[in-house]
């Protein structure tokens, strides 16, 4: 007569435990290299902000005569003055002894950060201008019609000035970049 085994051992549970386990370490760190960063700035808005998809946000931004800072990391998010950040809390500042310390001086790094900007890629860019100068608009008037600018760059009469920029990278390119110099 044949035995048939149906129940599963303790070290076939603590295996199976393992990998699973395992599994969603690998699959959170293919999701932070994967995840896009994304930063955006626009003067029309006067701020600009990082964010990293599906993990969290910094923002800084002009409202009511003051800059604020705010981000939010998965569920938890904060906003704060950012002139009390800097300055720390009204009324408390303490003067601390500045020390000088020997800096070594360390090469910089200019091969590495090249490589490394130029791993992002830019998503949108517009760009209008007005200096102010009628002449030197007209002069630059022709860029308007330029094809590889078109909708990217244009020279206005009408004041309007403004910046918008948005730019992407993945943090696997990013480390690919910076290993890679």
């Amino acid at each position: 007569m044949a035995v048939i085994h149906t129940g599963s051992t303790r070290e076939d549970l603590y295996c199976m435990i393992g990998l699973i386990v395992s599994a969603g370490v690998l699959m959170i760190i293919c999701w932070l290299l994967f995840a896009p960063v994304e930063l955006v700035l626009d003067t029309r808005a006067a701020g600009f902000y990082i964010r990293w998809a599906g993990i969290g946000q910094v923002a800084v931004w002009y409202e009511n005569d003051l800059w604020w800072l705010g981000w939010r990391v998965l569920f938890v998010s904060k906003k704060r003055d950012i002139l009390e950040l800097v300055t720390g809390p009204r009324g408390k500042r303490k003067a601390a002894p500045v020390k000088q310390k020997k800096r070594k001086r360390s090469s910089f790094p200019k091969k590495r950060l090249l490589s490394l900007m130029n791993s992002f890629q830019v998503r949108r860019f517009q760009l209008s201008l007005d200096t102010g100068d009628h002449v030197l608009n007209a002069w630059l008037y022709p860029v308007n019609f330029i094809s590889v600018l078109r909708h990217r760059i244009r020279i206005n009469f009408n004041g309007e000035n403004y910046l918008a920029v948005t730019v992407r990278n993945r943090p696997l390119r990013m480390l690919y970049a910076w290993i890679k110099n």
